[in-house]
């Protein structure tokens, strides 16, 4: 319904419903990553019930493939490509952590708090050599745990603001000041239990 007052507003016709062998497909690749296996495609176009697209979204919602995929995804988003040995040897844990996230259906927002208070000062950043130990850190080492960094990123990743050129004069194309960008990054440079009040709800 709300789709369809933007629509009639901005003069659009919409595209007709997909058929369902398409749909399918694009279903797949959207929730688990890949395109479907022949019998389950097959099981799908040949069902004649109405809810069979609700109930497949449901069912791939669940699946391993989805949290699998979304752990991916999610480490792409928050990483980019990383060229360092030592943070593609971690990329496993980080990846895992993700995965965790998704399949326990954590809330965006708590799992960007618990992804941004995670660092505890240990020498070796949790990581222990075990790539099947999930871990979020790889975060803050990817960025040197320099105040800078973390708020360049944190800012580019989580509220698509690109502030790194204000770090050091005025954004030339936008309105962040480098006072504004020192203010964010002072977010960084107090230890992490400090980071949130006790109380402060996300």
């Amino acid at each position: 319904e709300h789709l369809a007052k933007t629509w009639k507003n901005a003069g659009v016709t919409p595209a007709p419903k997909a058929e369902d062998h398409v749909f399918f497909r694009r279903l797949n690749l959207d929730l688990a990553g890949r395109i479907p296996d022949l019998i389950p495609m097959t099981d799908f176009v040949d069902d004649d019930s109405a809810d069979k697209r609700w109930l497949w979204v449901d069912k791939l919602l669940d699946s391993t493939d989805h949290s699998r995929h979304f752990g991916n995804v999610w480490r792409n988003i928050t990483m980019g490509y990383q060229t360092n040995q030592q943070f593609n040897f971690l990329v496993p844990q980080y990846e895992n952590w993700m995965r965790e996230r998704v399949e326990k259906n954590v809330a965006l927002d708590k799992m960007v708090l618990q992804l941004l208070t995670s660092q505890n000062g240990n020498q070796n950043m949790g990581f222990n050599g075990n790539q099947n130990q999930a871990s979020p850190q790889l975060f803050f080492l990817a960025n040197e745990n320099k105040a800078e960094n973390l708020a360049g990123a944190t800012s580019r990743v989580f509220l698509g603001v690109k502030i790194e050129c204000a770090q050091c004069h005025a954004h030339p194309f936008a309105k962040w000041t480098k006072e504004q960008f020192w203010e964010f990054a002072a977010f960084y440079s107090a230890p992490p239990q400090q980071i949130r009040r006790p109380g402060l709800q996300p």
